[in-house]
């Protein structure tokens, strides 16, 4: 059993005592993502929790994550550029420029990158997008 079907069903043992646990829906979406034949599973659990969280931006932000890897890109650009208008936040920064990436807009992916890992060096979406993807094209 690997460590992912471990958290899986750690996840879902939290989840069968408290359905509406926001945290777990979101380990859960998260660690689903990184699974591609589990994609629609990961988009049922984000999206019950986009209906019971308080942090619904960042939420958003996450299902345009999905988005991104199932190829739909104009979507989770759009819904990622307005909320970094809105609101400065290295998560979002991390999506926006992944998706920029995906767009084939590097230099843009870069540019925003570079500003944000500036002013939070050790933010651990920022050092993924740069592990993940910048590395990777090097």
């Amino acid at each position: 059993m690997s460590t992912s079907d471990i958290v899986e069903a750690d996840l879902k043992k939290i989840l069968a005592m408290d359905p509406d646990n926001v945290e777990a829906l979101n380990a859960l979406g998260y660690t689903l993502l990184n699974k591609p034949d589990r994609y629609a599973d990961a988009e049922k659990y984000l999206q019950q929790r986009l209906g019971l969280s308080r942090m619904r931006q960042l939420l958003l932000i996450v299902m345009a994550g999905c988005s991104l890897n199932w190829g739909i890109l104009k979507k989770p650009w759009i819904i990622c550029s307005k909320h970094m208008k809105k609101q400065q936040e290295n998560e979002i920064a991390a999506h926006l420029a992944e998706v920029l990436w995906a767009l084939g807009r590097k230099d843009e992916a870069k540019k925003l990158f570079n500003k944000a890992i500036k002013d939070a060096p050790d933010d651990e979406y920022l050092l993924d997008f740069q592990r993940r993807v910048l590395k990777g094209a090097q």
